[in-house]
């Protein structure tokens, strides 16, 4: 007697043969990578209906536990290109349950540090530390340099994020140091090297701004050139964009290295240094832009203008500015992007209030606050809300300013941030993710 359950399997399968294939063509060079976007963006409905499928099936067949493991595992870097922040978190909590119940180590690993990943971008702090050391610690059991590297990079930027910087900068050098180790491995197979490459593409890109943070930029930039070399000779095209991308940043961070010499010398003198640096720094995101549009890849080029919007604040070509925060927000709402549209219209906000036009620095704070909160991005609406209260009290509304300042307060401190009151994020230091008072 027939299965009743085999045509679903059968869809099951053949869809995340689909996904497979569209990852394998993700890494090919010229515009093979919006191509696989697209693929699965035309078969979005397909490939949720067979994975929901395999869900409710998990604790019951075998078959349908592989598939809940193999789904996220073969989409790979599309899961995160493709899906929104709520499905790539259970994608990769089915996986990493199902790779438990399998008792696949490496791929529970492998599942539970991209899961903490992304609660940790998300702003879910002290859960996202929860599953990364657990990630850490199941790679030391298992004895691998490449998984360990994995999440010491991944504990690495959440240290970054509050503002932990030697235990970020600890954590990234062991991960570079278990990279290295890998390297002299004389099999290919074992080393994995396009499986590091992009391991340490983040470290590298990670150390790159933490060093310039603190003053070292000549390390900083011979980082992020070496992020550079990285990507040119064991990744994709795709990924230069990045990395090139982290050179503007490091230039553009190193501003901030002359605050100090402003009481010296005025506002003036760090203008002109500003001028200098940013016209490096724009150079290379300039070339970042021009990398995304090449290959397709929408999403790194709203990066990309979001970066060239900032950069030109920190010149005060304001109009510029809007301009590009303007394209951002655009091609967010063209990709259904809610998190890039949040940040465009906070970005928007933020240059209208430094140009004293604060009724529409508030009307762009309130759409980012409606967006972020409707997506659960506790971070980005705390903060949007202190901004808020400023502008409101800047044009005579304490009261409501009040409110949306404590409202703030409570939100941020939900996820273990501290409330403060003068948390007025300029867009350097919001790049940066500086609090600068």
């Amino acid at each position: 007697m027939r299965d009743a359950r085999e045509p679903y399997l059968r869809h099951a399968t053949h869809y995340l043969t689909v996904c497979q294939e569209a990852s394998a063509l993700f890494q090919r060079e010229g515009v093979a990578p919006s191509l696989a976007q697209e693929a699965v963006r035309r078969d979005f409905p397909q490939i949720m209906q067979a994975h929901e499928w395999a869900c409710k099936l998990l604790q019951t067949d075998t078959e349908a536990l592989r598939l809940c493991l193999l789904y996220p595992v073969h989409l790979d870097t599309l899961l995160f290109e493709v899906f929104s922040i709520k499905e790539q978190i259970r994608w990769l909590t089915v996986g990493a349950q199902a790779a438990q119940n399998l008792n696949d180590k490496p791929r529970f690993c492998e599942l539970l540090a991209h899961c903490g990943d992304v609660h940790r971008g998300q702003g879910e702090l002290d859960r996202a530390r929860k599953l990364l050391e657990r990630s850490l610690t199941v790679a030391r059991e298992l004895a691998s340099p490449k998984h360990e590297a994995l999440a010491l990079t991944f504990l690495g930027q959440l240290y970054h994020q509050t503002a932990e910087g030697r235990r970020a900068i600890d954590c990234l050098e062991r991960s570079l140091g278990c990279l290295a180790f890998l390297k002299q491995l004389p099999d290919p197979d074992v080393r994995g090297d396009r499986d590091h490459a992009t391991i340490e593409l983040r470290a590298l890109r990670e150390l790159a701004i933490l060093y310039s943070w603190s003053g070292r930029h000549s390390r900083a930039r011979r980082l992020a050139r070496r992020a550079l070399k990285v990507v040119r000779k064991s990744l994709p095209s795709v990924f230069e964009g990045e990395a090139v991308l982290n050179l503007g940043a490091v230039y553009l961070q190193s501003i901030t290295f002359s605050r100090s010499l402003v009481k010296q010398f005025g506002d003036i003198l760090l203008f002109y240094l500003g001028c200098g640096l940013v016209y490096r720094a724009r150079w290379y995101v300039n070339r970042a832009l021009d990398l995304a549009r090449q290959s397709g890849f929408p999403s790194f080029e709203l990066v990309c203008l979001s970066q060239l919007g900032t950069q030109s604040c920190c010149v005060m070509q304001f109009q510029k500015a809007i301009e590009h925060f303007e394209g951002a927000l655009k091609l967010s709402h063209d990709l259904g992007n809610s998190d890039g549209a949040a940040s465009a219209l906070q970005s928007l906000g933020l240059v209208y209030d430094s140009l004293r036009q604060h009724a529409r620095a508030i009307t762009y704070f309130e759409q980012s606050i409606a967006i972020s909160h409707a997506q659960g991005d506790s971070l980005s609406e705390g903060v949007t809300r202190h901004n808020l209260a400023l502008a409101l009290n800047a044009v005579g509304r304490a009261d409501l300013a009040a409110e949306h300042e404590q409202a703030g307060g409570q939100v941020l401190a939900g996820i273990g941030l501290p409330a403060r009151t003068s948390w007025k994020l300029r867009l350097i230091d919001r790049l940066t993710r500086k609090d600068p008072s």
